[in-house]
């Protein structure tokens, strides 16, 4: 909606989905852990506290033997960070249809960010 380039479909639907909520996010913005560069998916600020920073990751293919292995790879990076899944990080996965559910965004979204959505 905003002219953004994404990677993927899915990655899109968030994108829009937060635009359409009013929620401000950074594509793939920066973030050093452990001296690797790592570029998460969507980087928002929480609006229930105006501090807190959000990661959604998408994992697109994680059918793909190599895919679902950088997530893994990925996972551990974020684990030996202040990053906590399901707390301040969120990860999102296509289904058997290739594409996402968003219902998936809309509860991290409902729960972490706008309780008001």
């Amino acid at each position: 909606m905003d002219g953004t380039m994404m990677r993927s479909k899915s990655e899109v639907i968030i994108a829009n989905m937060l635009i359409q909520a009013g929620i401000p996010f950074v594509y793939e913005a920066p973030l050093f852990i452990n001296g690797k560069n790592v570029l998460p998916d969507f980087t928002i600020l929480s609006l229930i506290d105006l501090k807190t920073e959000i990661i959604i990751e998408h994992q697109g293919m994680i059918f793909v033997d190599e895919y679902a292995n950088k997530f893994i790879r990925s996972l551990r990076l974020f684990l030996q960070t202040d990053w906590i899944p399901n707390k301040n990080i969120f990860f999102t996965f296509d289904n058997a249809q290739e594409t996402i559910d968003p219902r998936q965004v809309l509860s991290i979204l409902r729960k972490y960010v706008d309780p008001s959505l």
